[in-house]
């Protein structure tokens, strides 16, 4: 399975990890496949503005 931007664990355990590591090293070992998301994950916008926004709505939406 190919996420978007990365790798998703579902439990926080060593398992869980290990197998979003070997899923990780599949998709590494397809290159066309690990430039896309690569590429999806570089075109995300992590600033501070967008997550001040996400909590403003989230706080408008509880009012």
């Amino acid at each position: 399975m190919v996420w978007r931007t990365g790798f998703v664990f579902e439990d926080s355990n060593a398992l869980s990890l290990l197998r979003a590591i070997r899923r990780a090293f599949v998709l590494w070992s397809r290159p066309s496949l690990w430039r896309y998301v690569q590429r999806q994950a570089m075109n995300m916008d992590f600033s501070w503005q967008v997550a001040a926004n996400s909590y403003r709505e989230l706080y408008q939406r509880l009012m």
